[in-house]
């Protein structure tokens, strides 16, 4: 019994196995296998190269931005990409600059690391905005009770100085929602125009 290397459809390794001789010495060599040892280094993915008559290492991707615009498929179980999606997923999971776009099923079903650039100015400030209106309707719902107390007449007179001043606020906080929304719609067309 001799020891081989067995590599999947696209060269890499795949595992290790054994092979018999027949009765005339000759060694029973599937397609797919060699009887040269790649390193095994576990920093690197190793490829048969036939013409070389020897194992390629590929080193592993340790940042996102080694895989950027690979096509890693999905639907392959070789150990190969196996652990190449699990390297992708993980590069990814919860990295503000990249992540993990798949492929539907007219493309091929396949990961592809995808670069999030960092916002620009008008993007960030725009994002400032959305979220200052947000707090801003919040408060508006948070009194609204307040709102129905006065136009029902339902306001007792201890609370008139008080209701009053929340009235008042509310009236600028609508003011302020009404601002922010004009700037949105500024910066929006501002960013839609820098990206044309």
């Amino acid at each position: 019994m001799t020891k081989i290397f067995y590599f999947d459809a696209d060269g890499y390794f795949q595992n290790i196995g054994w092979a018999q001789s027949d009765k005339k010495g000759m060694l029973l060599m599937p397609t797919n296998a060699t009887t040269v040892a790649p390193s095994l280094d576990e920093a690197y993915f190793y490829k048969w190269d036939k013409e070389q008559n020897a194992w390629l290492a590929e080193k592993k991707p340790t940042d996102a931005s080694e895989l950027v615009d690979q096509v890693v498929d999905h639907k392959s179980q070789t150990p190969h990409m196996i652990e190449l999606r699990k390297i992708l997923e993980n590069l990814t999971k919860d990295n503000p600059r990249y992540r993990d776009e798949r492929g539907t099923k007219e493309e091929g079903y396949h990961h592809k690391v995808v670069y999030i650039p960092e916002p620009t100015q008008d993007e960030k400030d725009l994002e400032a905005a959305e979220q200052e209106e947000q707090e801003l309707l919040q408060k508006l719902r948070d009194t609204d009770y307040i709102a129905i107390k006065i136009a029902e007449g339902a306001v007792e007179e201890d609370e008139q100085e008080r209701y009053e001043e929340i009235k008042a606020q509310r009236k600028e906080w609508r003011d302020q929602v009404n601002a922010l929304r004009a700037s949105q719609q500024a910066l929006t067309a501002k960013i839609s125009e820098a990206k044309a």
